[in-house]
């Protein structure tokens, strides 16, 4: 994921607090015939835990975030797709920034 500066490493107590504000892009991957995004925990991906439980897991030093079907049926997502993914709100949300040419965003 494309964060722009690292955050500092915080310490495990602090996994899936409250955090910072968080806004990061980066490609989906498709690891089988499931897409993900995988989260540097240093680079925001502790801030996210919080707000992505039931989606999300922490898999070595990455949050593991696993895009429902419909979703990313929905935001015509492929492999290498760019995505937005922020905690606005306590929130997590994800916003697709390059989609599927077919895929056309519907307000």
């Amino acid at each position: 994921m494309d964060h722009g500066t690292h955050l500092p490493h915080r310490a495990g107590s602090n996994l899936g607090k409250t955090g910072k504000p968080v806004s990061i892009k980066g490609p989906v991957l498709k690891v089988g015939a499931k897409f993900i995004l995988l989260i540097p925990l240093e680079a925001g991906g502790n801030d996210l835990i919080k707000c992505s439980r039931g989606i999300a897991e922490i898999e070595g030093e990455d949050l593991k975030v696993t895009i429902p079907d419909w979703l990313s049926d929905k935001m015509g997502l492929e492999e290498g797709s760019l995505v937005h993914v922020d905690n606005d709100d306590g929130k997590f949300n994800i916003t697709a920034i390059e989609a599927k040419p077919e895929y056309t965003r519907r307000n």
